[in-house]
């Protein structure tokens, strides 16, 4: 049976914005045209060859949740069945201002995730602590997942946060505050099915990426 596990940690810490393009508002309808252009307005235009193929993935469904917030639920179609999880996603979704930039994405940011990532997944370990000293902790805010499952129903668990009371996933994925993104996911418990996500976010600009 697969389990789930869903993990928040903050850390302590003017974002750098390269030039984007104009913030285009596409009321929610049923024409597949207009499906098409929020999907196409936040497909990850950067090239950033340090990020899968289903990493990219995953920062466009959180891109989609943050600047679209109502058709990220025209997509989902997320049901009411939760007085407290489902049904306040629901209300939060509806009426949140839309963020008008997307998450960037972050070498740097990447590096620290696959860090923790492949360093935790061979020992079965649930948590931020990190298990090397390799690893970096210079990031604001991580969220993890444990588990299978599509980009998309990974970032909508996250989302809905079932049994996390303070719904600390939602808030980070959906603050707009937070600028920078990177995504790893690599086998947990040496299993093809299961796998760790290690989701790592940030203010501003690492400085590493500056240099690089």
């Amino acid at each position: 049976m697969r389990f789930y596990f869903l993990a928040i940690l903050f850390f302590l810490s003017s974002p750098f914005l390269s030039a984007q393009e104009k913030y285009i508002a596409i009321p929610v309808t049923a024409s597949s045209f207009d499906s098409a252009r929020v999907m196409q307005e936040t497909k990850m235009k950067i090239n950033c060859p340090f990020l899968s193929p289903t990493e990219k993935k995953i920062i466009q469904w959180i891109n989609i949740a943050r600047m679209y917030p109502r058709w990220y639920l025209h997509f989902r179609k997320i049901k009411n069945i939760d007085p407290v999880y489902t049904k306040t996603l629901l209300q939060t979704l509806q009426n949140m201002k839309p963020i008008k930039q997307p998450l960037i994405p972050s070498k740097s940011l990447w590096e620290t995730a696959y860090c923790h990532a492949i360093t935790s997944g061979p020992k079965g370990y649930m948590g931020h602590e990190r298990q090397s000293t390799q690893c970096d902790r210079k990031i604001n805010a991580e969220c993890l997942h444990y588990g299978g499952g599509t980009p998309a129903t990974k970032v909508e668990r996250l989302l809905i946060d079932k049994g996390v009371p303070t719904l600390g996933h939602r808030e980070v994925m959906l603050d707009p505050k937070l600028k920078y993104v990177a995504v790893s996911i690599l086998p947990f418990k040496k299993s093809k099915e299961s796998k760790i996500t290690v989701i790592d976010f940030s203010f501003r600009r690492p400085k590493a990426d500056e240099i690089k």
